[in-house]
C-alpha cells in the first residue's frame, strides 16, 4: 500500500473527541508495466488518513476511485463514485467504529451503486472482552 501511493502532509484537524491528528493525502503513483487488477484500482484512487498524534494511530480514513477501471475486461468496470472510509475508536485496544463501501460498478453496459455502512458500536460486550483479556494479559 504506501509503495502505490504518494502521501503529501495537509493541515491538521481536531477530531471529534478533542484529539489532534495529522492529515495526509494520498494520490496514486505512477506505474508502468503489466498491473493486477488491484493495482488498477489503487492507481485509480485517492484518498486522506487521519492519524493521531498521541498514538499514531489511524483514527480515520478514506479512499475514492477518480477514474472508470475496468477490473474484469469490457465485463466489468469500477466506476467514480466508489468510496471506501472506516473509522477507529480511541483507546486500548484500539477497535473499528464504523466502516462504509459504497461501490458504484457497470456490468456489461448496466450501471448499479449500492452502499454498506455498519456501525460496530452494537458490539461492545465484545470491546468489554478484550479489555479485560488484554488487562489480565498486562498482570
Amino acid at each position: 500500500m504506501p509503495a502505490a501511493f504518494r502521501f503529501t502532509l495537509d493541515p491538521e484537524e481536531t477530531l471529534s473527541d478533542g484529539s489532534t491528528a495529522w492529515v495526509l493525502a494520498a494520490e496514486p503513483r505512477l506505474r508502468t508495466g503489466p498491473l493486477t487488477r488491484e493495482a488498477k484500482v489503487l492507481g485509480s484512487m485517492k484518498g486522506c488518513l487521519w492519524v493521531e498524534k498521541n498514538s499514531y494511530r489511524i483514527r480515520h480514513a478514506g479512499a475514492a476511485v477518480t477514474a472508470p477501471v475496468s477490473i474484469f475486461g469490457i465485463l466489468a468496470r469500477m466506476l467514480p463514485g466508489t468510496r471506501m472510509e472506516f473509522e477507529t475508536r480511541a483507546g486500548e485496544p484500539p477497535l473499528l467504529s464504523r466502516y462504509s463501501l459504497t461501490l458504484s460498478i457497470a456490468r456489461l453496459w448496466f450501471h448499479s451503486t449500492r452502499q454498506t455502512v455498519t456501525s460496530y458500536w452494537d458490539y461492545r460486550p465484545n470491546e468489554e472482552v478484550m479489555q479485560e483479556l488484554l488487562a489480565e494479559s498486562n498482570r
